[in-house]
């Protein structure tokens, strides 16, 4: 079985997390992606750090199989390469390193919180009864990340839990996402969830 690293867009600026914030995160998107116990999952905070330490670990332990897990933050050029659209975006402008492949960079497209919406029962087992409207497109990849962020800020403040939070509920909402429900409604998901299960890493 393969030794496989995923590092993660997310969590606090690297140096400002708390232990217990950084172990629920990783144990979250562990339990939502099915993975074994050869997979370890890194919570880097900004993307910037994600990138930045994926870059470093091709260098210094090439015996991993590494992966990059960060937000598409906008929508994704249907045939573009995964590497291009980092490289076109303006707030990245990331090169593919050299040791990279094509199979080493995935999205949350075009953020996390897609997932979540993708399993509206689960928002509503969580937050409860006073939730509001969740986005209904089919695709959730085609919800802008403003507009998602609006939307879901707006259904989750007159909750008892309060409007979303990405550190608080995050990592609550995820681990009991249905990654089946994602897989249908969210393509990049669904590459992500391939790969892993052609590496023998994941479940289902």
């Amino acid at each position: 079985m393969k030794r496989v690293t995923i590092f993660v867009e997310g969590g606090a600026p690297k140096g400002h997390g708390k232990g217990t914030d950084l172990t629920r995160m990783r144990e979250a998107f562990h339990t939502f992606l099915g993975l074994s116990d050869a997979v370890r999952i890194e919570i880097c905070g900004s993307r910037k750090d994600a990138y930045d330490e994926f870059c470093n670990a091709l260098k210094e332990e090439p015996g991993r199989t590494y992966l990059l897990l960060v937000d598409s933050e906008i929508p994704l050029q249907e045939g573009q390469s995964r590497w291009l659209h980092v490289l076109n975006y303006q707030q990245d402008q990331w090169k593919k390193p050299k040791e990279a492949t094509n199979e080493q960079l995935y999205f949350m497209a075009q953020c996390v919180e897609a997932w979540l919406v993708a399993h509206p029962e689960n928002m509503k087992e969580y937050y409860g009864e006073k939730l509001g409207n969740l986005p209904v497109t089919f695709n959730v990849e085609e919800i802008s990340k403003t507009d998602l962020a609006e939307k879901l800020n707006r259904a989750t403040e007159k909750t008892d839990k309060g409007k979303y939070s990405k550190t608080r509920h995050l990592p609550d909402i995820l681990k009991n996402t249905d990654r089946s429900r994602v897989r249908d409604r969210a393509p990049h998901c669904k590459c992500l969830l391939d790969h892993l299960k052609s590496l023998g890493v994941c479940r289902d």
